[in-house]
C-alpha cells in the first residue's frame, strides 16, 4: 500500500489555523497555503474547497494510503468514496509531482 505524508521541506498554514503548524484548524480546511521551502523562488500553492480537504486528509489519514484519504474526503462532503476516488487520486499524484507530499510503498 502506498502511504502519503506532507514533505519535510513543506510549510503550510490554514486560514482556519490558530498558528499551530497548520494542524489545529486544518479540519475546517477553508484555505491552505503551501510552500516548498526547498525550491528557490517557490511561490505559495493555495488550496481551497476540495483541494484543501484532500490536503487535510493527507495530513490526518495519509498513513492509511489513498483509500484512507479518499474515505476522509468522501465523509467530509457526505458522498460515497467511489464518487471522489478518481479526483482524489489524481490530485494526490499532482501533489507528489509538485514535491509537496511524498508517497511511499513503506510506512513513512
Amino acid at each position: 500500500m502506498t502511504t502519503y505524508r506532507i514533505g519535510p521541506d513543506v510549510a503550510w498554514h490554514s486560514s482556519d489555523d490558530e498558528g499551530a503548524g497548520g494542524a489545529a484548524g486544518a479540519a475546517a480546511a477553508g484555505r491552505i497555503a503551501v510552500l516548498d521551502l526547498a525550491e528557490v523562488g517557490a511561490v505559495p500553492f493555495v488550496l481551497e474547497g476540495s483541494a484543501a480537504a484532500i490536503w487535510t486528509a493527507v495530513h490526518e489519514h495519509g498513513d492509511d494510503g489513498a483509500e484512507g484519504v479518499v474515505a476522509a474526503v468522501a465523509e467530509r462532503f457526505g458522498i460515497e468514496p467511489d464518487a471522489v476516488q478518481a479526483d482524489v487520486t489524481s490530485f494526490l499524484a499532482e501533489l507528489v509531482e509538485r514535491h509537496l507530499i511524498e508517497a511511499s510503498e513503506h510506512p513513512l
